[in-house]
């Protein structure tokens, strides 16, 4: 049920605002399959999501930034973590979403609309709301933190079709966002921790059909349902 809950919060939270990059760097090059395929590997959790999106592990690419200096940074390591991957269509918007972690994560959110891009750094709570755009805002679940210095490169646009599968990468630099700290579930708005990332990301993805999965859901539900019913 855990894994039910996170989808539908992921979801929802799809298509909230939008910011048009004009000098947003995005091309299409079938060729980023094969450069992708060199960062990723099978992890062993994949099997556990086959049926909703990819999961994989994904090399970690991240500048960490403090006053507009690189304080740390993982590019050398080349340390792999799990990664998701799917995306989906609603009306004109087609979303891209990859995330290193399971339920909580932080990745990126790419919405295409009329072929064009709008890329987001994106970041997903586990148990607690920790993450906000301001310091002194509410904190939410998941937040999608507007970027600059963007690049964008997909194998081609989706057409949302069962089975299709896109490569791609994207890299940026986030926007200055807070995340709160959490001992024991008690969190601390007061002591909110500035964070700006500068990421490169390459990723798989494949369509996920959220209405049958919603179905899906629902049927699940109403069979628990008739159980204690009885």
């Amino acid at each position: 049920m855990k894994k039910y809950l996170y989808i539908f919060c992921l979801i929802a939270t799809f298509f909230s605002c939008k910011r048009t990059f004009k000098d947003s760097n995005f091309k299409i090059d079938s060729e980023i399959e094969e450069v992708v395929n060199s960062k990723i590997s099978k992890s062993e959790l994949g099997s556990t999501f086959d049926t909703l999106f990819f999961v994989y592990d994904n090399v970690l690419l991240l500048d960490n930034y403090e006053s507009d200096s690189i304080t740390f940074s993982t590019k050398n390591q080349e340390r792999r973590m799990p990664f998701k991957s799917f995306f989906l269509k609603k009306n004109d918007t087609i979303s891209i979403d990859g995330a290193y972690g399971l339920f909580g994560g932080f990745g990126f959110s790419l919405k295409i609309v009329n072929e064009e891009p709008i890329l987001y750094h994106m970041l997903s709570g586990d148990d607690f709301p920790i993450y906000s755009r301001t310091k002194d805002g509410k904190l939410h679940f998941r937040i999608e933190v507007p970027c600059t210095e963007t690049e964008i490169i997909l194998s081609k646009i989706p057409d949302a079709i069962e089975n299709e599968v896109i490569y791609g990468m994207v890299k940026f630099k986030s926007d200055i966002y807070y995340s709160a700290s959490s001992v024991n579930g008690d969190i601390e708005p007061d002591n909110l921790q500035e964070n700006q990332v500068g990421m490169t990301i390459y990723f798989k993805s494949r369509y996920f059909d959220f209405e049958d999965f919603r179905k899906d859901v629902s049927s699940n539900d109403n069979k628990t349902n008739t159980i204690y019913d009885k």
